[in-house]
């Protein structure tokens, strides 16, 4: 900002000048443009329903929640302005008075008429309009695209247009959260003259908000306690969604409802403003001390700058003696047979970026942040039935990894703009860039000095992570899971990020716009990733893309891991190049512009990139097909709408037989994915009408499929996967036919889109199976749940008449008709095989073990489940399970037991032999009560934890047993 202009008149004339000019300069800034634009874009998105709150009766009659409803604006305001809002505001406000430092006009404005009231808050006023007029911008696009833009997609989610559903949420929710911030970044910025103070408070709001505050309502909590929280909640999230939200009231109510403000949420709002005002009075008085003071210009600045100035004695010497390092800069202008190797560059700069690092009080600020969110966040994790959780080394590297990813990117991109502006902020860029030092190592020492920042975050987490496991005391610590987690796939992420900040600001050359354009690329790429538009391809962060298992090591998606992580050190090798090739050592001119983009000039940058664009773009398109062709991709997607497609109209509610019969020869092979059935079904019309034709849904991975029909091989017609079989005769009430069928395939076929998991799975982990889907045996009948489309194709569920519950009512699912199984499983003799009913053979031979199930009771559907397991049996009942997870197995034992005896009692006697218990894999997190045979997910039961208050292990265990009756 220049005072040039600053006029000698009244307060009234000096104020409206600097709120002018700072107002002008902030709308100039690309931080302000670069807003805009992620704002437009998001709008749009968020207009075609993208972002919606979920109600419980939104099927019912076809209503939907609205996107222009006032609570849904609400909703998305309260987490734009913490998520996006919070770092522009912050950084424009907060960098305010330390700008006026750089461009060396604070003496100016010192010796200037301006009183410190006119400068402090014409300035805060300023920044405050600027961002008040975003945000009145951001409503006016909102509703353009919301009621104006035509959307078939938002056709019945759009309702009629209400200023008040925009104007209050921004007044109300909006307006306070941008008091808060400004204020108190301002009053930052101004007290301490340090930028990093100043990005650190959002960061730290967001840290406190986003992982205790949002995220964390356990349904014991006290009501007292629960509203202090709402009132320590800067964005007033938490008010909003455990008042109104949480319960779900029905689409009319939030359809046409206004929010009702209770004394809670009004003093929310005035604490957040007040805090706000109170940072610029602060502030204002701190600067009218300051600039009355008697200390020169320069002993102020060189007061302001003591990191820098250690590093510029640091810099000066670099490549020269200890006696040289007292002569003129002039000195440093040597030969270039006199500078200093790379390596020996490298290391200086690095020492003198690390004592600016170790001065900043932000890092140790920031640093028991990180260890409080750890310790607290992993300690009340929350599971199944709202249990706490057990937590292995595993669990907790992939449980931090997120919070790790996302702090530690905004971290790194402060601390690196920051290092590489440090000497133009000071005034020593000429001497340093005029140094036989060469750009690679003042670039990659700057990085490294850097990199420490990312280490001693990452230590305090480990750390934290030491001392839950430590306060837990019932599993054990592993290093292990940290080292490969956080060192080989966390530590590739902050290496590109690092690059790409440093491309962009060797590019850009202005901390502004660096800091927009990382942002925004920060916050498109959390979008995808909240908006389910994320693939392997794009996730560089790996956000939520790690299933841990301690039974087994990201078996799954693997390869795409790997793929992944080259992709991530590819493009890493890439920014570092062009920021080497961007970066200006010298002040930029017109004619130097104009030779870069000469096509020499061009054609030879071209060359030098190419090698660096080879291998990420390679990588790239080998990670893209393994995601088209994996499970999740393109390629079983289109088949299996294609299933819906086709089959709907005809199949759906189509009268089918029941299973009367099932006969099973599965052979596995777990190291492959591999699975081989050869079996039959017994087939019988339980239907008071002849069936002309029925049909068996297949799988989409399904190879070398065979049928047979009543003991004769038989081709069925193929619908897309839904084999139509046509019996010579239809079939009679209560006749019967035999369908044999033979495949083979991978389950699941190749990797996930983003790190999902998977119900139903063959691999070395662990392996289970069932009947209620398509993997390993046909389903009887059509299935629509398969391939259908939730926001273009889903349909309402059928509307019943009053009295539907007369006569036959067929179940939801599993077969109408009890029938009995024998399953014959062949594999590995490491694993044990466990079915419904009772084992009849359990044979070795030649390395592979067979066993036979049969069942000793009619049931109504059946598992398959796998693993190399530990066994404990108590009174008719057993528990199979991985060895290092036994710490809760007694008690589950003691409510196998309790259920078999007392629901016999209860309800009716318990109608098989054995009732077991198995574990698997921790790919889902579900429990499902098969006859005799229940699964449990290695996050329910065996990690959940009990306390004084309630026995958790036992009720989920006496949970699960309940569905056998």
């Amino acid at each position: 900002m220049s005072v040039a202009a600053v006029p000698a008149g009244g307060a009234r004339s000096r104020f409206a000048a600097v709120f002018g000019m700072t107002f002008r300069h902030t709308l100039k800034r690309p931080l302000f443009w670069v807003l805009v634009v992620p704002l437009v874009l998001m709008s749009w998105g968020f207009s075609t329903g993208s972002v919606t709150i979920a109600s419980g009766d939104a099927s019912v009659g076809g209503k939907k929640a609205w996107i222009t409803s006032e609570f849904n604006t609400a909703f998305v305001l309260v987490f734009l302005l913490s998520l996006i809002y919070s770092f522009f505001v912050s950084i424009a406000a907060g960098m305010s008075v330390i700008e006026d430092d750089e461009q060396r006009v604070s003496e100016i404005v010192a010796a200037s008429p301006l009183s410190a009231a006119e400068y402090v808050w014409g300035k805060f006023l300023a920044v405050l309009g600027v961002f008040a007029s975003v945000l009145g911008f951001h409503l006016l696009i909102m509703m353009f695209f919301n009621q104006v833009v035509p959307s078939a997609a938002a056709a019945e989610i759009r309702g009629p247009f209400q200023l008040a559903n925009y104007l209050r949420p921004a007044l109300t929710f909006g307006l306070p959260t941008l008091f808060f911030f400004a204020g108190l970044a301002f009053y930052l910025g101004e007290r301490f003259r340090r930028p990093l103070l100043v990005f650190l408070l959002p960061i730290a709001v967001l840290l406190f908000n986003g992982f205790f505050l949002w995220s964390w309502s356990p349904t014991w909590l006290d009501p007292r306690i629960n509203r202090l929280l709402m009132l320590a909640d800067s964005g007033a999230f938490r008010w909003l969604n455990e008042t109104w939200l949480k319960l779900d009231r029905g689409v009319e109510f939030l359809n046409h409802a206004r929010i009702g403000f209770d004394g809670t949420f009004l003093l929310n709002r005035i604490l957040y403003v007040g805090l706000g005002l109170l940072g610029v009075v602060l502030a204002q008085r701190h600067y009218a001390r300051r600039s009355g003071g008697a200390a020169s210009a320069v002993r102020r600045r060189w007061r302001k700058y003591p990191a820098v100035a250690a590093e510029v004695a640091e810099t000066s010497a670099l490549g020269v003696s200890p006696a040289e390092r007292r002569l003129p800069a002039r000195r440093l202008t040597a030969s270039p047979m006199s500078a200093p190797g790379f390596l020996g560059s490298t290391v200086r700069v690095a020492r003198g970026e690390l004592r600016g690092l170790l001065s900043q009080v932000g890092l140790y600020l920031f640093i028991p942040l990180i260890l409080i969110q750890t310790l607290g966040a992993n300690l009340l994790a929350l599971g199944a039935f709202q249990t706490e959780l057990l937590l292995t080394s595993g669990d907790l590297a992939v449980r931090s990894m997120n919070t790790l990813t996302f702090l530690l990117c905004l971290l790194l991109m402060f601390y690196t703009v920051e290092s590489l502006e440090r000497e133009r902020a000071s005034g020593v860029a000429p001497i340093l860039y005029s140094s036989p030092v060469g750009t690679g190592p003042v670039l990659l020492g700057k990085a490294l000095a850097n990199s420490l920042v990312g280490v001693a975050v990452v230590l305090a987490t480990f750390i934290g992570c030491l001392i839950a496991l430590l306060i837990q005391g019932q599993v054990r610590i592993e290093l292990w899971p940290f080292v490969l987690v956080w060192g080989f796939l966390l530590v590739p992420t902050f290496l590109v990020w690092t690059a790409f900040v440093t491309a962009v600001q060797a590019l850009g050359n202005q901390r502004y716009l660096t800091y927009a354009v990382c942002l925004s690329a920060l916050a498109l790429t959390l979008y995808r990733q909240f908006t389910d538009r994320m693939n392997w391809v794009g996730n560089w962060p790996l956000w939520s893309a790690l299933r841990w298992s301690d039974l087994g090591l990201f078996e799954i998606d693997r390869r795409a891991i790997v793929l992944n992580r080259i992709l991530v050190l590819g493009l890493a090798a890439l920014f570092s190049a062009i920021a080497v090739l961007a970066f200006r050592r010298r002040q930029a001119d017109a004619v130097g512009i104009a030779q870069r983009f000469t096509p020499r000039r061009v054609m030879r940058t071209a060359l030098v990139l190419a090698p660096f664009v080879a291998v990420p773009a390679a990588t790239a398109i080998a990670l893209g097909l393994a995601v088209f062709h994996g499970y999740q991709g393109g390629e079983i997607q289109k088949k299996e709408h294609d299933y819906w497609k086709q089959n709907l109209g005809t199949w759906k509610d189509a009268p089918q037989p029941s299973i009367a019969a099932v006969d099973l020869d599965l052979e596995l092979d777990p190291a492959r994915r591999w699975l081989r059935d050869r079996g039959r079904y017994d087939l019988v019309n339980d239907r008071d009408v002849p069936l002309e034709r029925f049909a068996l849904t297949g799988g989409p991975h399904w190879k070398d499929v065979r049928w047979t029909f009543a003991g004769k091989p038989y081709k069925p017609a193929d619908h897309s996967g839904l084999y139509v079989f046509t019996p010579p005769r239809p079939l009679p009430p209560g006749g019967r036919v035999e369908v044999g069928f033979e495949l083979s395939g991978t389950l699941p076929p190749g990797v996930s889109r983003n790190g999902g998991g998977s119900m139903e799975f063959v691999l070395p982990s662990g392996i289970v199976l069932t009947s209620f889907s398509p993997t390993f045996v046909p389903v009887v009948g059509y299935v629509p749940e398969i391939g259908i489309k939730k926001k273009e194709n889903d349909y309402e569920p059928k509307d019943y008449p009053d009295d539907f519950y007369l006569g036959i009512t067929r179940p939801a699912f599993g077969s109408s008709h009890s029938f009995s199984t024998r399953i014959r499983i062949t594999g590995p003799a490491a694993y044990t095989y466990n079915s419904v009913g009772t084992l009849l053979s359990d044979e070795v031979a030649n390395g592979r073990r067979t066993a036979v199930w049969a069942s000793d009771a009619p049931v109504r559907f059946f598992n398959v489940v796998a693993g190399r397991w530990a066994e404990r049996r108590g009174k008719g009942t057993a528990i199979f399970y991985y060895p290092p997870h036994g710490t809760n197995v007694p008690a589950m034992l003691d409510a196998l037991d309790a259920a078999r005896r007392y629901y016999s009692e209860w309800f009716y006697p318990y109608p098989w032999r054995q009732l077991k218990l198995s574990e698997f894999p921790f790919l889902a997190g579900y429990a499902q009560g098969f006859p005799t045979d229940i699964t449990f997910s290695e996050g329910i039961g065996f990690l959940t934890k009990s306390d004084v208050k309630t026995n958790a292990v036992f009720m989920v265990t006496a949970h699960e047993s309940a569905h056998q009756w």
